[in-house]
């Protein structure tokens, strides 16, 4: 039967089968389905996409999933501060 408008079927296959849209994770995007295929949507933590409505690919969430770089050494203090390496001083003789 004909759409009353312009559609886009899209399917995930794996091992030679499809794989249920339901609960793909696609850039970010978690995909459900209900009742119908086309009364699906794609979701990402609080946002929402109707059929028809546009998304963008932001990546996987969250995007700064990243471990952060181990912070830079401090530079050492220079002797004319008075922070030298030098050996503690000997024991007075008495």
């Amino acid at each position: 039967a004909a759409a009353p408008r312009a559609e886009v079927g899209f399917a995930l296959r794996g091992g030679g089968g499809a794989v249920p849209l339901d609960g793909a994770e696609i850039g970010g995007w978690t995909f459900r389905e209900r009742a119908k295929p086309l009364l699906g949507f794609a979701e990402r933590g609080a946002l929402q996409v109707l059929p028809g409505g546009l998304m963008a690919n932001l990546g996987p969430v969250p995007a700064a999933d990243e471990e952060p770089a181990p912070p830079s050494p401090s530079p050492s203090p220079s002797p004319a501060d008075g922070a030298g390496t030098a050996a503690a001083p000997a024991p007075a003789a008495t």
